[in-house]
């Protein structure tokens, strides 16, 4: 339970109250307490929580900041799910702008920024031989942000985080079931590859060609793990 906070409903929450709160959904949300659909009601968390309704409300719009909460007009919130329509638009899309973002990246991309990236590459695959599936996703997002990041194109960046994020976001909402469809972390850190090779210049293939393999994977793994195999 979370300390019961004095401030009154109409009243913005203390700022500790409400990470507390948001922290507990959270963890709540991840462990499956609240899968995906379900609807997250101010009411019902505030007795859960034992505090007043403006801290689960701040802590509510914290979360939807975070793409593990969506918020309907005169519905509510719910935790965030993701259709398969998404699904194909957001891997259409990446697959369109995530290798002119290594294009970019690679004319601005200094050498030591491409070996720090290689470096990435190595510390994802032992946290794949870890099982740590959390950390992974984590690192991994990290990984294709720094291309973006290095890309220096600030709109194309925003445009792929809020594109790539809520993805991401939902594989940790289904951690547990990756790690039953035994889900090889190694190789998946491995498709990254070619996209390191493409920034070092060694690769003849173009950004595209180079980010097929995580494509290629999404398409065949994560379509199944999230929406199950095709009949």
């Amino acid at each position: 339970m979370v300390q019961q906070s004095p401030a009154r409903d109409n009243q913005r929450a203390v700022p500790g109250l409400r990470n507390q709160v948001a922290h507990a959904l959270r963890d709540a949300i991840k462990e499956g307490v609240y899968p995906p659909g379900s609807p997250l009601g101010e009411v019902e968390l505030a007795h859960r929580f034992g505090v007043s309704r403006g801290p689960v409300r701040e802590a509510l719009v914290q979360l939807e900041k975070e793409y593990l909460v969506r918020s309907y007009p005169n519905r509510g919130c719910f935790v965030a799910e993701l259709s398969e329509q998404e699904f194909e638009e957001i891997l259409r899309l990446r697959s369109i702008l995530e290798p002119v973002a290594m294009e970019e990246a690679r004319r601005r991309a200094s050498k030591r920024q491409v070996a720090a990236l290689q470096l990435m590459l190595h510390e994802l695959e032992e946290i794949g031989r870890s099982g740590d599936f959390s950390t992974f996703l984590e690192k991994d997002f990290e990984f294709h942000h720094t291309i973006w990041r290095l890309s220096e194109q600030h709109l194309l960046e925003g445009i792929l985080v809020r594109l790539s994020k809520p993805m991401f976001v939902f594989s940790e909402i289904l951690r547990d079931r990756y790690l039953r469809s035994g889900m090889d972390l190694v190789e998946a850190a491995r498709d990254h590859q070619q996209m390191v090779d493409f920034m070092a210049g060694r690769s003849e293939q173009s950004a595209a060609e180079c980010f097929k393999p995580v494509v290629v994977l999404t398409e065949r793994k994560d379509r199944s793990v999230i929406f199950g195999s095709r009949p």
